[in-house]
């Protein structure tokens, strides 16, 4: 573990690793590697996310921006 890591920053790693954030993103943001949020997550107890839980979060994230996009626009009472 990186010792020298605040436990806020911590928080914020496993927050993001929760979020479903990738990992790539959360490792960049935080400045550690990217081994280091799955080590974090497994040290802690919690459990790692398998490619089928990043796509399902993906295909949320991108019904969550569509309805977002389309119950903002005026409606016309036409069909696109």
């Amino acid at each position: 573990m990186t010792a020298w890591l605040s436990p806020e920053k911590r928080n914020g790693i496993i927050s993001a690793y929760e979020a479903g954030d990738p990992i790539s993103e959360i490792s960049r943001r935080f400045g550690v590697s990217k081994s280091y949020p799955g080590q974090l997550v497994k040290a802690r107890g919690l459990p790692l996310r398998t490619p089928m839980d990043r796509r399902k979060l993906m295909a949320r994230a991108a019904s969550w921006k569509w309805r977002q996009r389309n119950s903002n626009s005026p409606d016309t009472g036409t069909s696109q």
